[in-house]
């Protein structure tokens, strides 16, 4: 699942190489707990806070136990984590709650399959009896309903979820991902890290979001896009070398 490197020079720690592939169970629940309680012990709180906001986790999994991929999921947002589904990579079924439990996303790229069905019940050893179904049923649907709503997703997302049955799969696209809330970052996500952001810099928010829109605007996207912006959210301007005095550019 993952491990906890610490440098030996700066005692700062990270962990490295989290992936949750194959069925989600509560054994995928117990081992995230345990790698995270685990890094809690092994840093140095005079080096490093308890935050997790850097860590990434790569999903490619069929799916599994509902109950289980939304611990995950609340881990996941507890820690500020970040979700990726990589190329060739698949989050199906449960593993989408697990998704829109990650405080940013990254799932959006063409080979990459995010996609949902009508989630079902295991078997259970005892007789079926259809009145005990339908409540453990509703249950379970009422929880999920809960959970896209902590996690700031459309609670439309679950009806769509049955409009597909268990055998088959829906894949979503970008479009419909953004379309249910499970955008890059989520909203309040954004909302604390622009908050830190401002404090550090001791902006108020207005200064604060003009010089992040100024930066969109002005900052190229290539390589030079980061120290772009770092110099706008700093200054106030860029640092791009102004050619305006040299006249009006050949077209």
């Amino acid at each position: 699942m993952g491990r906890v490197d610490c440098d030996r020079t700066t005692k700062f720690c990270l962990i490295k190489g989290l992936k949750i592939e194959g069925e989600i169970s509560d054994t995928i629940t117990a081992a995230l707990s345990k790698l995270i309680e685990t890094f809690g012990h092994q840093r140095d709180p005079n080096v490093q806070s308890n935050d997790l906001s850097g860590t990434t986790i790569s999903l490619d999994s069929p799916g599994g136990s509902v109950s289980a991929a939304m611990e995950v999921g609340r881990l996941l947002r507890m820690n500020r984590m970040t979700a990726f589904v990589d190329p060739y990579a698949s989050c199906l079924s449960a593993c989408v709650l697990i998704y829109a439990g990650a405080a940013a996303r990254f799932g959006y790229n063409k080979l990459a399959r995010v996609g949902i069905h009508q989630p079902y019940l295991q078997v259970p050893s005892q007789k079926i009896d259809a009145v005990t179904v339908r409540k453990d049923y509703n249950t379970m649907l009422l929880d999920i309903r809960a959970y896209l709503r902590e996690m700031n997703v459309s609670e439309r997302l679950a009806y769509e979820m049955m409009k597909t049955p268990p055998s088959s799969v829906r894949y979503l696209t970008a479009e419909e991902q953004e379309s249910f809330g499970l955008s890059v970052i989520d909203p309040i996500e954004r909302e604390t890290s622009a908050l830190e952001g401002a404090q550090k810099l001791g902006l108020d928010r207005t200064e604060y979001n003009k010089r992040e829109a100024l930066s969109i605007e002005v900052c190229p996207l290539d390589s030079s896009f980061n120290s772009c912006h770092d110099n706008m959210m700093k200054t106030g301007s860029s640092n791009l070398l102004d050619l305006s005095k040299f006249g009006t550019p050949l077209r």
